[in-house]
């Protein structure tokens, strides 16, 4: 069977994440204590016993997912479960670097720490946000945009399945957006709980502080086949890698390409590693033909060991 592991990326955040498989299994355990001690502050106790406002600040939410789901990959290797392709959404794509052999986790800390603090950074320098744009295609959303390009910066952050799309930019531009969309049809537009307009023009500033953190550090070709959120499609040059990411910051998720992606290259199973099941639902709203699983839990991994 033909596994893909998704990773997912902020907003599906959740205090107490990942503390069920710390206690459990020493794999998980290994990687919440190797975080506390690169970072120099105890992480793990933010996650396991903060509250949802604590873990929704850009700059522990990043560290913070990076953390659980490598953990959770971690439990699944010890036990078996390997995938052939990797892919994560947004933040969630260094998970999936780690994962696929590519990037160390203690690099991987450091540079996700600073991206954090570059786009957080950036966000507080506008009034911005972003909305998920449910029922329209990719051509009105498109449209709006153009309508509205004289109100602000506004751009396509996420195409995350064909009728979600989400939009970011300054709430100017943004709030006008939302308007014209509901006019074409849109059936629900959801604002989403971020401290900036992120994948954005909004974030130039932010990729270019991450282009000068990214220089030095050690990308290897990944063992396994990886899907880039900037370009929508595999991935394995490491130079390729690197410049992606730090366009990735800047320019839309191409999640929608990456499932078509994984469907042409014969998956058969996708297993989203990570709290929550964001990416599993917009697998279940693209493709009804597959597997869909999640690991976030004991309880969740039970099932996909049965499975």
């Amino acid at each position: 069977m033909k596994t893909a592991f998704v990773f997912p990326g902020q907003g599906s955040q959740k205090p107490g994440m990942g503390k069920d498989l710390s206690g459990s299994y020493a794999a998980a355990r290994k990687v919440f204590d190797r975080a506390d001690k690169v970072l120099g502050f105890p992480l793990s106790k933010t996650i396991f016993e903060g509250t949802g406002e604590e873990l929704k600040k850009t700059s522990i939410t990043q560290v913070a997912l990076l953390t659980v789901e490598t953990a959770i990959f971690r439990v699944l290797e010890e036990k078996g479960f390997l995938p052939q392709v990797c892919a994560g959404h947004s933040l969630g794509e260094y998970s999936a670097l780690v994962a696929a052999g590519s990037l160390d986790f203690d690099a991987a800390l450091g540079i996700v720490q600073k991206r954090a603090l570059f786009m957080e950074d950036a966000g507080q320098k506008a009034r911005s946000g972003m909305t998920a744009v449910i029922g329209l295609e990719k051509a009105a959303v498109e449209e709006v945009l153009k309508q509205v390009s004289n109100k602000g910066i506004i751009d396509v952050a996420n195409y995350n399945c064909p009728g979600q799309i989400v939009i970011s930019g300054e709430l100017t531009a943004l709030e006008e957006a939302l308007r014209l969309a509901g006019e074409k049809g849109a059936r629900m537009c959801v604002p989403l709980q971020v401290s900036g307009g992120f994948h954005s023009r909004l974030m130039d500033e932010a990729s270019g502080r991450l282009a000068a953190e990214l220089e030095p550090v050690s990308i290897k070709i990944p063992n396994v086949s990886f899907l880039s959120n900037y370009s929508g499609d595999f991935e394995k040059d490491p130079a390729n890698i690197k410049e992606f990411l730090v366009r990735q910051v800047n320019n839309p998720v191409r999640w929608t390409d990456i499932m078509q992606r994984m469907l042409d290259s014969g998956i058969d199973r996708i297993v989203e590693v990570g709290p929550g099941k964001v990416l599993s639902g917009l697998w279940g709203r693209f493709d009804r033909t597959k597997q869909v699983l999640n690991v976030e839990d004991i309880e969740s991994l039970e099932k996909l060991v049965t499975a």
